[in-house]
């Protein structure tokens, strides 16, 4: 009886260690799971947290290699002021341009506005063109346009003709072609040609 009392307290002692011993080892197994493996797999999270913090792509290509936009080689007719500053002529321009036909159309408008002796005015701003299923043009131009056209009637139809040729002759599927300015109709540009509808070429204007 006495030799089992004696070793009680041995017992009780054995049991507190080992007890200890699971505590902490299930300590270590729950600490260890709980975080990354490695401090490169932690600097991989922070990265990948700071990158989504501030709306980064993870897989975002390198800098500097632009997305390539596919193009083709087109013809382009810009109808010009000739030099007696009565008529139209064409001039012909090849150059790459985007696929759609919209994008087309409005390259072939602002190449207009750059040329030489162009019946627009150069600081004319494109805001955007679109082309109906039925072949019409629609070619909204910036606000400053009737502001900065020049006086006079013979302007304003150079000006108007020099839109619609360029882009019916230049694109066979343009058949005419409807005025914008700002994102809204307009009746005339200077008060001498009216806009109110879909302009088609006229063979007067256009040599």
């Amino acid at each position: 009886m006495a030799s089992i009392v004696r070793s009680l307290p041995l017992r009780v002692g054995v049991i507190a260690v080992t007890i200890t011993i699971g505590l902490a080892v299930l300590l270590l197994v729950v600490n260890r799971l709980g975080r990354p493996a490695t401090l490169s797999e932690a600097l991989t999270d922070d990265e990948a947290r700071t990158s989504m913090a501030s709306g980064a792509e993870l897989d975002t290509p390198p800098s500097g290699k632009a997305l390539q936009v596919a193009t083709e080689l087109v013809t382009l007719q810009l109808f010009l002021i000739d030099s007696s500053d009565l008529h139209l002529v064409s001039r012909i321009q090849n150059l790459e341009a985007p696929m759609t036909l919209a994008a087309k159309a409005q390259l072939a408008i602002e190449q207009l506005i750059n040329a030489v002796d162009s019946p627009l005015p150069p600081e004319t701003e494109v805001r955007e063109v679109w082309v109906s299923t039925a072949g019409i043009a629609y070619v909204d131009f910036g606000a400053d346009l009737p502001i900065s056209m020049p006086k006079g009637s013979l302007a304003e139809i150079h000006a108007v003709y020099g839109v619609v040729g360029t882009l019916t002759a230049s694109f066979p599927q343009i058949r005419a072609v409807q005025f914008l300015v700002d994102g809204t109709g307009m009746d005339t540009l200077t008060g001498h040609f009216d806009l109110a509808g879909p302009v088609s070429p006229h063979g007067d204007w256009l040599y």
